[in-house]
């Protein structure tokens, strides 16, 4: 089902994952994926690494049973990430999207996996703002963990009622689910399908 009007307008804040909901990363990450596989010999294809994207780096190779030189391989990936940053794109009506809620008057927070570093660099190029970015760091563990978002509800002062994330992956559901808020599923990302309430393909479902 898509969201209502009325359903939007009753929400406070929007939370919103990165990639694959604000931006188009694939290429970047396959490219990335694909020099680290080479220099460091590994075995593990991106359709292996992307059934893990949503959750940290350090975790992702985790799964994938990596555990030779994983911090050499998480400093290549990010590098080849950043040397390549022209192969991400924004998402259609994203900014459009974005500007909407705020003409409305509601708080916009950012919850992704990537590291501070690279958000940054990702919020200049494409002249996003937000009120508040969370990225993993030790005191705030990743998704699915809550701890993010019990953050941004105690620094805007919100009811839970009153929040939704916005995500593409299995591990954004998880997320919102142990913060206990609404969740939108946004289908054009890195998972075509879930069980959910709530789902759009663009932002356009939404605001047109």
């Amino acid at each position: 089902m898509i969201p209502s009007e009325n359903y939007i307008n009753k929400k406070k804040i929007f939370i919103f994952d990165l990639d694959g909901v604000l931006i188009n990363s694939k290429k970047n990450m396959e490219n990335s994926w694909l020099v680290v596989r080479k220099k460091f010999l590994i075995k593990k294809t991106f359709k292996d690494y992307e059934k893990f994207i949503g959750l940290k780096f350090l975790e992702i190779l985790q799964k994938l049973k990596i555990k030779k030189d994983t911090k050499k391989i998480e400093k290549e990936y990010k590098l080849q990430s950043i040397k390549n940053i022209n192969l991400i794109t924004l998402k259609p009506n994203a900014k459009i999207f974005l500007n909407y809620l705020r003409k409305k008057g509601k708080k916009i927070a950012l919850l992704t996996s990537k590291d501070t570093t690279r958000t940054k660099i990702l919020l200049k190029k494409f002249n996003l703002r937000f009120d508040k970015i969370c990225t993993p760091n030790k005191f705030f563990p990743g998704k699915p963990n809550p701890r993010q978002i019990n953050s941004i509800i105690k620094r805007f002062k919100i009811d839970r009622k009153n929040a939704v994330y916005i995500g593409d992956m299995k591990s954004d559901l998880l997320t919102s689910k142990n913060g206990k808020i609404d969740f939108i599923f946004v289908s054009t990302g890195f998972t075509r399908d879930m069980n959910c309430k709530y789902k759009i393909r663009n932002f356009s479902d939404i605001i047109y």
